[in-house]
């Protein structure tokens, strides 16, 4: 639709301008008239494109982060509904761990042997989880994979603390918290990043239009 007004407009004025000339003009404006009507769609698009772009760009993340965070979510929860992990569910959740309760926050027990072998077996399920969403983030969302990676790696080293008893369930359970907040606000700042940059494209898409329509303009003799 604004690209057919767009258009209109600018072939409208061209054919005015040689409306009241000669017969040889006119025929010129036909011609120019004519090879304007498929110049001018095409850089209507080529003017609309950083700004669909750039709004492609910023749904784009955020389905797939949706997607990453639903895959993640129905992973873990898959897992820790094993019946194999109901004794370690009782320690830490094994789905949010923004969803500790009191009690497990602020356990002062370490992990025995057989939870730290639970540990480990819920760990290389957990993996699986792991490698889904880094597909779908390598796909969709590379420069989000850093930030995954250096959590994977603190959660990681939280739980060898865990399981070598330099740190206990509760204390084990707020770092994990933390740094799993830590994700989510670098997530956070990136996202806003490549919103600040749509926002800068679809402005530079103004200015390309007003230099355009100048530019036309000075078509007129």
């Amino acid at each position: 639709m604004h690209l057919t007004l767009f258009t209109y407009a600018v072939r409208s004025h061209i054919v005015a301008l040689f409306r009241n000339l000669g017969p040889l003009a006119r025929s010129a404006g036909r011609v120019a008239t004519k090879w304007l009507g498929v110049i001018l769609p095409a850089v209507a698009l080529l003017l609309t494109a950083c700004s669909v772009s750039a709004q492609q760009e910023v749904q784009r993340v955020a389905a797939s982060a949706i997607d990453a965070s639903r895959v993640a979510q129905n992973c873990r929860s898959q897992v820790g509904g094993d019946p194999t992990y109901q004794q370690l569910a009782t320690r830490m959740p094994l789905a949010s761990v923004f969803d500790a309760t009191l009690s497990q926050m602020s356990d002062p027990s370490f992990a025995d042997s057989d939870e730290v072998a639970s540990l480990g077996l819920w760990l290389r399920d957990v993996g699986k989880c792991r490698d889904q969403v880094f597909d779908i983030t390598l796909r969709d969302f590379p420069t989000a994979l850093s930030v995954l990676v250096t959590n994977w790696n603190k959660d990681d080293e939280t739980f060898v603390l865990l399981a070598t008893h330099k740190l206990a369930w509760g204390k084990a359970i707020m770092r994990l918290r933390a740094n799993h907040a830590e994700m989510l606000s670098a997530l956070s700042r990136q996202a806003l990043e490549i919103s600040q940059q749509a926002s800068a494209e679809r402005q530079a898409e103004l200015t390309r239009r007003v230099a355009l329509l100048s530019a036309l303009t000075n078509l007129a003799p």
